[in-house]
C-alpha cells in the first residue's frame, strides 16, 4: 500500500448506529446488530478524479 495512509479508531458504545436498550435498560438483540458494524471511509488526497 505504498502512498496510502490507514487510520483505525474505535470507539465502541460512544457511537452507536441506533440506541441498543430499552426504556428499561433491556438489551435490543436486533439493535445491538445493528451496532457491530465496520465503517470504511476513503479519502483520496492529490488524485484527480
Amino acid at each position: 500500500m505504498d502512498g496510502w495512509t490507514v487510520a483505525v479508531e474505535g470507539r465502541g458504545e460512544t457511537e452507536l448506529a441506533v440506541q441498543d436498550v430499552d426504556a428499561d435498560g433491556v438489551f435490543l438483540e436486533a439493535a445491538g446488530a445493528l451496532n457491530r458494524r465496520v465503517e470504511i471511509d476513503i479519502e483520496a488526497e492529490g488524485c484527480a478524479p
